[in-house]
């Protein structure tokens, strides 16, 4: 049991390592340029460091106002102000918070699947090691975004989740209360990064309940604890969601927006819903095609690795076939994360469907390990044995030369393409403007950018 625990502390590590390699590689340099998302994080990041204020001049302040275009959750910019400290204003700095989520996210992961399924040691480290190297968690660990930092607050909260229920009972209830609640802790403080939170946290919650209802059924006062700690996290967030503040970006996404149109009636807004929750399972999505806006996947590229969808396929199998508390999660989990983001008006949307990544990575996990028991059984034959590895060790080959592909075509190919997305230019605009101001009463730029002037105020 040692050894095996210290094997899997082990290869949780190592897939950790290359995680952060990975995702602190040239960070400040690809994505070209920086979006104007993510210098609005980064300077309103500058402001809290220098003035405890926001741009605004609200001291500390719960929720930041986003170019006027609706109000964000805070713990983006909050965690961004040590490495604004640390480094500068700079892209680094600014994507430093969602590389080292995106980096803690692949342990978490791996921690959290280990937890729920029966002898998941196997699969959590294969689920570890997928997501360290899959588009999706990859590309939108090196972006500031606020969602970047969802996978890592669901999968560590799940973890503990999970963790607490299998503590032995000789311990006592007692010693399961303080991992329950630092769950409550962690899920609670999830709904202060990105709005989906606030609609996922809620079903995810009632799955993790019904398919673990018999464990947690003799576990009234630790169960209470963690009630009392989500309740009180989540008590502002639910309050500043029924103002007119906290429901204005949503509703200007939403497709129930587009239900007063004309000739937009009621059953084409629900075919639109459904439309978008399939578009997340679809092959183009996940494998071919991935999300359309450069911003969020590169070309020719999915959001998955084809040997990622292969064992999701075989993982859901699995999860189907044998249908535990934490199998039975998992599956409610792949089935539930799209629901945000389907009542959205962009379908196949990268970022709003991020919080699916712990699952969609721990049920390929056990895809993963199925395949692995299946190389190693004792009960193969001799020849069987050596085909069965023998096939693991090409398949490992085969998904080695896609992932070394993408990537080649992310650090060679993509800053070559995807500058307009990411308003390239804008830097060395604002570098020329000031280089000339001397010579001109007054200068103009185009407002025909996202927020050009969010990028003159961090350049300064």
């Amino acid at each position: 049991m040692v050894g095996d625990n210290r094997g899997f502390a082990k290869g949780l590590f190592i897939a950790t390592l290359i995680a952060a390699a990975l995702r602190f590689t040239h960070l400040g340099t690809v994505p070209v340029s920086l979006y104007c998302d993510e210098a609005f994080h980064g300077y309103e990041a500058q402001s809290l460091l220098t003035t405890g204020k926001d741009t605004r001049g609200v001291t500390l302040p719960f929720f930041f106002d986003i170019f006027g275009k609706g109000w964000g959750e805070p713990l983006y910019i909050y965690l961004t102000v040590p490495p604004v400290a640390l480094f500068g204003l700079t892209a680094f700095a600014c994507r430093f918070t969602a590389a080292l989520a995106g980096t803690l996210a692949v342990a978490a992961t791996g921690l959290m699947t280990a937890a729920l399924v029966p002898h998941g040691r196997r699969a959590g480290l294969s689920a570890a090691f997928l997501m360290a190297i899959s588009p999706w968690s990859f590309h939108l660990s090196r972006v500031a975004f606020q969602a970047s930092l969802l996978p890592l607050m669901l999968a560590a909260g799940f973890w503990l989740a999970a963790r607490a229920l299998r503590i032995d009972a000789p311990r006592g209830k007692q010693a399961r209360a303080l991992p329950l609640a630092a769950a409550a802790f962690v899920l609670g403080l999830s709904l202060y990064t990105y709005t989906i939170s606030r609609l996922i946290l809620p079903l995810l919650l009632a799955g993790f309940v019904v398919s673990h209802r018999k464990a947690l059924a003799g576990l009234a006062r630790p169960v209470l604890i963690a009630l009392i700690v989500g309740a009180s996290l989540s008590a502002p967030i639910v309050a500043f969601t029924l103002t007119d503040q906290g429901r204005q970006r949503f509703l200007d996404v939403t497709v129930l927006s587009r239900s007063g149109d004309a000739g937009t009636g009621a059953g084409a807004v629900l075919a639109a819903i459904a439309g978008n929750h399939l578009s997340y399972y679809s092959p183009r999505f996940l494998v071919t095609d991935g999300d359309p806006n450069t911003r969020h996947s590169i070309r020719g590229h999915g959001v998955l690795h084809p040997h990622d969808f292969l064992l999701l396929i075989l993982g859901a199998g699995i999860c189907v076939a044998a249908p535990g508390p934490g199998a039975l999660f998992l599956l409610w989990w792949l089935l539930a994360f799209p629901v945000g983001a389907a009542l959205t008006i962009d379908p196949g949307h990268a970022v709003r469907a991020m919080c699916g990544q712990p699952a969609v990575y721990a049920v390929a996990g056990l895809g993963a390990a199925a395949v692995w028991n299946l190389a190693t059984a004792a009960t193969l034959g001799r020849i069987r044995a050596w085909l069965a590895r023998g096939l693991l060790v090409l398949a490992a080959g085969v998904g080695a030369v896609s992932a070394a592909g993408y990537f080649r075509d992310y650090f060679v190919e993509y800053p070559v393409y995807s500058g307009p997305d990411w308003q390239y230019g804008l830097k060395e605009v604002y570098e020329y403007t000031d280089s000339v101001a001397a010579e001109h009463d007054s200068i103009y730029i185009t407002p025909n950018e996202d927020f050009p002037f969010i990028h003159y105020l961090f350049y300064r």
